[in-house]
């Protein structure tokens, strides 16, 4: 279910590595609701790939598949994230929070926005962003998700809190309709 006072046209992505895996699934979906993972152009965002996640979703086993995991998305898991399912990456209470949300953007389908203190490996909470985008074969049905996250961290993971911020507040606006570009379309990222 959407949020009713978000408008999924106007998400409010602050770092230029998550704006430009927005532009790059608006870019790929063209005339559909949701792009193919196979759509999704890396090289038009460099730069983010350290940042990038991609899963597979199964409707009948209801379970995700992380197909692909950049550097930085590795170390806030703490283990090697490719290639293997959400059980098996994540401890049972972070899986059932991820569940939630990863299943919200496939089911509803949704984008999702999160901001403000995530949590990494070590119980180490940091400023960070993240941004979860449906994939989709056929343009209708979910198939999977492509997310970013970007951690503000520190060059050693320490435990504790990190940041003053606040626990991190999460936005589900709905879909762009089919189609639909912001007025700057061309996928840009940070030096391009």
């Amino acid at each position: 279910m959407p949020d009713i006072d978000a408008d999924p046209r106007n998400v409010p992505l602050a770092d230029p590595r998550l704006v430009a895996l927005w532009r790059q699934w608006l870019v790929a979906r063209g005339s559909r609701l949701m792009p193919s993972r196979r759509a999704i152009d890396p090289t038009g965002m460099p730069q983010t790939l350290p940042h990038l996640f991609v899963y597979d979703y199964d409707r009948a086993a209801d379970r995700f598949f992380c197909r692909l995991a950049g550097e930085e998305i590795n170390i806030g898991a703490g283990t090697n994230c490719t290639r293997r399912h959400l059980e098996e990456i994540f401890p049972p209470h972070i899986v059932a929070a991820l569940r939630e949300r990863y299943g919200r953007v496939v089911h509803a389908p949704t984008l999702a926005h999160m901001h403000g203190v995530i949590y990494m490996v070590n119980d180490v909470r940091v400023p960070g962003e993240r941004l979860l985008l449906p994939l989709s074969e056929d343009g209708i049905t979910a198939t999977g998700l492509i997310g970013g996250a970007v951690y503000h961290r520190p060059a050693t993971l320490p435990s504790g809190v990190l940041a003053d911020e606040p626990v991190v507040a999460a936005s589900f606006p709905g879909l762009p309709p089919a189609g639909w570009m912001p007025p700057d379309s061309t996928p840009k990222e940070p030096g391009m």
